[in-house]
């Protein structure tokens, strides 16, 4: 019976890992993107602030722009990494939820097997006890029959002597 809980709860992780597994792959890349992404964003801002000490604005005004669309690049990544994480939190929910069903089923189904084979240990025992208790009365029926056999021998066998020397 545990086998068979074990075998369904391999096949459940199998499935997590078959569905969830590509998300997790997909969000890790598109979180090295972001990285990416932000260090990029990171260095066009040192050098904005760089122009501008020099008095090249026209060159910062655009590099400012870059930056604002790297911020929204940067923020469509995020979202698309938030989606992901929910959808494996979820997974990762359904699949704990799933495990410990198993588990309590596994923990119900040892209870019952504990109990039963309780039950059949007591029951073979009370069968061992009846045996020997059938077993004396048979012997104690038998001793009385050979006793009163023997007595009725005995009886026999001195009225034989008793006949054979009376003669």
């Amino acid at each position: 019976m545990n086998k068979e809980l074990d075998k369904r709860l391999k096949k459940l992780i199998k499935v997590y890992d078959d569905i969830f597994k590509p998300y997790e792959l997909e969000k890790s890349k598109i979180d090295e993107k972001l990285n990416d992404l932000i260090k990029q964003r990171t260095e066009l801002y040192n050098e904005c602030t760089e122009l501008k000490e020099r008095g090249k604005f026209n060159i910062a005004y655009k590099l400012e722009m870059d930056i604002n669309e790297l911020n929204k690049e940067i923020e469509c990544y995020n979202a698309e990494s938030r989606y992901l994480l929910e959808v494996i939190e979820k997974g990762n929910d359904d699949i704990n939820t799933k495990k410990a069903k198993l588990e309590e089923e596994k923990a119900f189904l040892f209870n019952e097997y504990s109990n039963i084979y309780g039950k059949y240990v007591d029951a073979k025992f009370e069968a061992i006890e009846k045996a020997k208790q059938y077993e004396e009365q048979l012997l104690n029926e038998l001793y009385e029959e050979y006793r009163a056999d023997i007595d009725n021998y005995s009886k026999v066998t001195s009225y034989s002597a008793e006949y054979y020397f009376k003669r």
